[in-house]
């Protein structure tokens, strides 16, 4: 589980870095910027579904 763990925090923290490279105006394709943007939506709603699985905790 922990091992599982570091793989989606290292993930996200790629993404992240991806999403602020193309907002400072690197020339990504827009189909990058829109995945991007799709796997935070998708991770936003798990997280909202796992925080009302669990109780909101």
């Amino acid at each position: 589980m922990k091992k599982l763990v570091k793989v989606a925090a290292g993930l996200l923290l790629a993404l992240g870095v991806l999403y602020i490279l193309r907002s400072a105006g690197l020339p990504f394709s827009d189909e990058l910027g829109a995945a991007i943007a799709t796997i935070f939506r998708l991770m936003a709603a798990l997280a909202s579904w796992g925080a009302g699985l669990f109780g909101g905790q």
